[in-house]
């Protein structure tokens, strides 16, 4: 998948498209492939290295809106579900973010659109 990847803070010149990133492991999650994302102050901060330790690499986002791709048997959402989600992508605790074509998201953080 493609995603814009941070490999160290710095200014907005440090962000770098990636064409070939792996998609994120979606066990347990649902797989949802992004139509839109945001960019929020929490994202700056993040990428200039003011909201401590970052393990890289980091896909910045936690905005996100799309299309549920995969999910598991037993989800409250199937495929072709359109939904929204605030994740934690917005924390520098895990290194998914919503900068990308897709993202694994907990169930409990979806929201299903009409």
């Amino acid at each position: 998948m493609q995603a814009i990847v941070l490999n160290t803070t710095g200014p907005p010149e440090v962000l770098e498209l990636v064409h070939d990133f792996p998609k994120p492991d979606h066990a347990g999650r649902v797989l949802v492939r992004l139509r839109s994302s945001s960019v929020n102050p929490v994202d700056i901060g993040i990428h200039e290295g003011g909201f401590g330790p970052i393990k890289f690499p980091k896909i910045l986002g936690g905005d996100l809106a799309g299309v549920v791709e995969e999910a598991d048997a037993n989800s409250k959402f199937k495929k072709g579900d359109v939904v929204a989600a605030l994740t934690p992508g917005f924390y520098t605790v895990t290194q998914e973010g919503t900068y990308a074509q897709y993202a694994a998201v907990e169930e409990d953080h979806l929201a299903r659109l009409p």
